[in-house]
């Protein structure tokens, strides 16, 4: 800048550039599978997935984020990105809902790999397809557990929602994206054997929090009794006694070893089972009477989860433990939408009464019993 003669300058710590609205500037994610975020960090956890190959707007770069026209951010690394004199806006031109005997399908045909999110509150699945202009309507069959299904443009996206039938549910969903579209993959609930193997044909991963270098919390006896080898133990206990009813049980691990909150959630993605348990159990400050604070908690972040929370928590009260109740919350390792997936908080390590239970091995089989049978209870239950 001159002003009177005097000349001063100031170099910018990044570039600056302009992207104007509805211009052709676009993101193509170059991963399998992305996070995005409501914001420019990572701080609150991710929102969506989103698939290789999946194509959105870029309307903003700061930092090592881009916000894409979902209003989501994703980061640069995670994306390629590209300018085009073709602007997107393509019609979903087919859509054809298919019923399974445990998984349905909404298959959405276009003619671009458009960025697609699902969400689900309860009562409606939600479809966000990034850019589209209008879609068809698909035909639902009688038995698929929805009772209406609908198409808005809205602001940059097109949406698809399905309600349910008020006495239906799912216990699940994703969305695989393929050459000419996306097929939503819907999970119909799963229902529990009669006889002594209530469990038999319904798949659990159990994920052990912590392991290896990763101690977790630390009580009464220090690294010597960590919270990563009372997560394990407990897991273990509980393998038992969902096999001794039927279930086919799949771990994170078995042993001392350390196991990336990514491979652990990745490991769930290629599973998908009926249901994913992190096991943990819970820390404190040190400015607190550690005597003061105790219980068990169980924490979710899909909807899909909550029922099966609360019934754990109340198989812990039936153990005797202190129910300290249902909590969402957006840890990296209930992110997945395909199967029920919660964490719980056996109790507080530092506590020396909950430590004693948390070590002593017939209280964790009896919590690992009630558990089991908590889990019974929901896989026999009417949802």
């Amino acid at each position: 800048m001159n002003y009177n003669g005097t000349v001063k300058s100031v170099t910018a710590p990044a570039k600056v550039g302009v992207i104007m609205k509805g211009a052709p500037f676009y993101a193509e994610v170059k991963n399998e599978d992305i996070d995005t975020f409501n914001t420019p960090n990572s701080a609150n956890g991710s929102e969506y997935e989103l698939r290789k190959g999946m194509v959105d707007f870029v309307t903003g770069m700061t930092g090592s984020y881009a916000r894409l026209a979902s209003n989501l951010w994703v980061r640069k690394t995670s994306i390629s990105t590209y300018t085009s004199k073709t602007v997107l806006s393509p019609r979903v031109t087919s859509a054809v809902y298919k019923t399974g005997e445990k998984w349905d399908t909404l298959k959405l045909a276009y003619p671009s790999s458009l960025a697609a999110t699902a969400s689900f509150d309860g009562s409606k699945l939600k479809v966000n397809i990034s850019a589209a202009a209008s879609g068809v309507i698909p035909s639902l069959p009688s038995d698929s557990p929805f009772s209406s299904a609908t198409f808005t443009k809205t602001g940059h996206f097109g949406q698809y929602v399905l309600t349910l039938k008020s006495d239906s549910n799912i216990e699940g969903y994703y969305i695989e994206k393929v050459s000419d579209g996306i097929i939503v993959h819907i999970k119909r609930p799963v229902k529990a054997s009669k006889g002594n193997k209530p469990l038999e044909g319904i798949v659990i991963m159990l994920d052990p929090g912590h392991g290896g270098s990763d101690s977790g919390a630390t009580g009464p006896l220090g690294t010597e009794y960590p919270e990563k080898k009372i997560n394990l133990e407990n897991a273990l206990l509980l393998k038992a006694q969902l096999e001794k009813r039927g279930a086919k049980v799949l771990m994170t691990r078995t042993t001392d070893v350390y196991v990336s909150l990514s491979d652990r959630l990745t490991a769930s993605r290629d599973a998908k089972p009926d249901m994913f348990l992190s096991i943990h159990a819970n820390s404190m400050a040190e400015n607190v009477d550690i005597s003061k604070i105790q219980g068990f908690s169980a924490h979710y972040k899909e909807a899909i989860a909550k029922p099966l929370s609360q019934m754990l928590c109340n198989g812990a009260e039936a153990a005797g433990r202190v129910n300290k109740g249902v909590r969402w919350a957006n840890f990296y390792v209930v992110r997945g939408t395909w199967a029920p997936s919660m964490l719980i908080e056996a109790g507080f390590v530092p506590n020396p009464t909950e430590f004693e239970l948390l070590t002593d091995n017939v209280e964790q089989d009896y919590l690992a019993m009630k558990l089991a049978d908590a889990i019974v209870e929901y896989f026999s239950s009417k949802r």
